[in-house]
């Protein structure tokens, strides 16, 4: 976000917590001098809220450049959401697939409906290397696939590499529409989440010899 705005964009912050969102975004705004960032709460994690978030947007805005599917969780403990969907492949693969679907009239609205060249809009969703740890298991996107017992970084490898297949048929669904959609990977990257969370492991073990939050952004 802080790069977009550097850039001189015009950045839509979408964050699930008020404080360290306003926190986020007053360190943006001193930082690249670009008033221009606007905080939007919404539990991308929960379809009432990724809803009622993408109606507000669309009342304000008819165009969107770009679209970047980020967030990510990796839980300690099985947890459901309220239409009974486990939280990280809800958070993943559910907000993703949502929000994407949802804002697509203001991506195509920006892309001119592919019918002038060399105008299109974007939507990037951000994997992780950890995809490559395990091969997809279609049982993961049933709501009763974690049941017995709940592997939490490999519940986020499901749904990170879930999210890669997604941005595929994205892609064959949209052609033409002058909306175009990648997925890609940060590399092994030194994130608050890494550092503490359950792959904290990695960090101590690999230290120094991991990319940089900057890096891992600049991918």
């Amino acid at each position: 976000a802080k790069k977009f705005a550097e850039l001189g964009a015009e950045v839509h912050m979408v964050c699930r917590n008020e404080e360290r969102g306003r926190k986020s975004l007053e360190q943006i705004k001193s930082e690249t001098k670009n008033e221009n960032v606007i905080l939007h709460l919404c539990d991308i994690s929960d379809v009432p809220s990724t809803k009622a978030f993408a109606q507000s947007f669309l009342s304000q805005y008819k165009s969107l450049n770009g679209l970047i599917n980020n967030a990510g969780v990796v839980m300690n403990e099985r947890k459901l959401n309220s239409t009974g969907t486990e939280i990280c492949f809800a958070t993943a693969m559910g907000g993703t697939f949502l929000l994407t679907n949802l804002l697509m009239p203001a991506l195509k609205t920006a892309a001119g409906a592919g019918g002038e060249a060399q105008r299109i809009s974007r939507v990037v969703n951000v994997s992780s290397g950890g995809m490559y740890l395990a091969k997809y298991e279609a049982r993961y996107a049933r709501k009763g696939a974690y049941e017995g017992k709940y592997d939490g970084l490999y519940a986020y490898v499901q749904a990170k590499r879930a999210q890669v297949l997604l941005t595929q048929k994205f892609a064959k669904l949209f052609h033409g529409s002058g909306v175009t959609f990648s997925s890609y990977h940060p590399g092994w990257a030194s994130s608050p989440g890494v550092k503490t969370g359950q792959m904290s492991w990695f960090y101590e073990k690999e230290g120094d010899r991991l990319r940089s939050e900057w890096q891992g952004a600049d991918t």
